[in-house]
């Protein structure tokens, strides 16, 4: 293990993901190759080709669809013209990948489907008089909330229904340890018998055929990456140990900083969960090498350049890179404030909203006085510049849930913009109502819910009276 396993561990911007990706290439290009050298092989002979060919021995692991996507648009280069199946997937992907070709079928049971099997168990237990500690709440929507809470805590951190009881009887066992025992055995019997899997267990399946030996359809591995995390949960640890042991070159890069530097040193905090991680990964593969990469100013192995963060340069990200999760009392104070805007000497402004339409419109508002007036913080009223539009990005932690009002207030204020979110089917008003008329029923019909589906204007409910009456002797 200790010839084929390397960490990449690097700050942002450091060429992690470009150096992997080319890598990735040229591991891509070779099994193309084979796969041509071995048909022009074959037709010449007239037979059949035996032994692996390249196809489907490269791996990617990446943290999310949309980082997936980014790699799979970054592959293509002059010695990479087209790849029909690179084999990108983020680790849901590649697990239920993993179980659509397992030896036995296993179902998945999401959403309403999970929520109502949580709802029938519960009911059975309380017929059977065996839930007292939760009796007054039993029957209501958010008793079967709280469960659905305590399954997803418990199957993260891969605690079995028989470690759970063995940890709350070291402790002292309590009537509502007791019930909480009883229905997560119920649930994961269920599972068991009908040959389903959940949200979480479907990384203990995946996990539990890789090692015994149902790997399809990654039986042969070449080459393994795992980019863009900061951490794994046990049983991603756990398939990565599989992986590790079954390819020939694997690979998995951290956002990590050396530890000489002081700055490092005095916000450990920022860097706790990947070098926990680190930790990790050296003890379960013994013997992998760890390479360091420092960010220089140079081109990326894929053509990109990277940008040095420096005070000269761009002082105010700098500046946050720098002391982020730093100690608070050696962090400087902002140079001025006021009109609830606080401005530093680095240009950082931290403007306070109420409300997430608030917090947008006031964004709006200062990128309008941008585009019209230019910068007040860097130059006197007569020298200002309009700022342009292309110069201005506004970053969310995900637009998914701000991307309607983004569309909204930024037409209001007529400011031109793309964002990068495309629109979601659940966005439809017509497949709102839909979905909102399908969840009353495991959510007990609340009362709101009903007058709101009542009232939506997608929604016709039959007529009473004479018409009813009509149809009804007709049918």
């Amino acid at each position: 293990m200790a010839d084929h396993t390397l960490i990449v561990a690097g700050p942002a911007r450091s060429g992690k993901t470009g150096k992997l990706l080319a890598r990735y290439r040229t591991a891509l290009a070779e099994g193309a190759a084979g796969v041509s050298a071995v048909d022009s092989a074959t037709l010449t002979a007239g037979g059949s080709a035996s032994g692996p060919v390249g196809v489907g021995e490269t791996l990617w692991i990446a943290p999310t669809a949309r980082a997936a996507g980014a790699v799979r648009e970054r592959l293509l280069s002059a010695g990479l013209g087209a790849c029909f199946g690179p084999n990108v997937f983020t680790f849901e992907a590649f697990a239920q990948a993993v179980l659509d070709h397992a030896p036995e079928v296993v179902r998945p049971l999401y959403g309403m489907a999970r929520r109502q099997l949580i709802a029938r168990l519960a009911d059975d237990l309380l017929n059977a008089d065996k839930l007292r500690y939760f009796r007054r709440i039993a029957d209501t929507p958010g008793f079967v909330d709280l469960l659905s809470n305590f399954l997803s805590e418990m199957k993260r951190h891969e605690i079995w229904p028989v470690d759970f009881r063995a940890a709350c009887e070291r402790r002292g066992l309590t009537a509502k340890d007791e019930e909480l025992f009883a229905f997560y055995d119920a649930y994961q019997g269920a599972l068991t018998r009908r040959q389903l899997f959940d949200a979480e267990g479907r990384f203990w399946t995946a996990r539990t055929l890789l090692d015994e030996g149902h790997r399809r359809p990654f039986e042969r591995l070449r080459l393994v990456v795992v980019d863009g995390f900061a951490d794994f949960t046990a049983t991603q640890h756990d398939i990565l140990a599989i992986l590790a042991r079954h390819a020939d070159a694997f690979v998995v890069s951290l956002p990590l900083e050396r530890d000489r530097v002081r700055d490092v040193e005095q916000r450990g905090d920022l860097f706790a969960k990947p070098r926990a991680t680190l930790e990790e990964l050296s003890r379960r593969l013994p013997g992998a090498r760890v390479e360091w990469v420092e960010r220089v100013e140079r081109a990326a192995a894929d053509g990109e350049r990277i940008r040095l963060l420096s005070l000269d340069t761009w002082p105010a990200m700098a500046r946050l890179e720098r002391y982020l999760l730093g100690d608070p009392r050696e962090v400087l104070p902002p140079a001025e404030s006021g009109d609830g805007v606080e401005k530093s000497a680095f240009g950082v402004e931290i403007i306070a909203a109420s409300q997430q339409l608030g917090e947008i419109q006031s964004i709006a508002a200062r990128i309008k006085q941008l585009l019209l007036d230019g910068d007040s913080a860097e130059r006197a009223e007569r020298q200002r510049t309009p700022v342009r539009p292309q110069d201005i990005v506004v970053v969310f932690r995900s637009t998914d849930a701000v991307a309607t009002l983004v569309r909204e207030v930024f037409a209001e204020y007529g400011l031109p913009f793309a964002i990068d979110c495309r629109p979601m089917l659940g966005e439809s008003p017509r497949i709102k109502a839909l979905l909102a008329a399908l969840t009353m029923d495991g959510e007990d019909w609340p009362f709101r819910r009903v007058l709101a589906v009542l009232g939506n204007n997608y929604v016709a409910p039959p007529a009473f009276g004479a018409d009813s009456d009509a149809d009804s002797d007709a049918d």
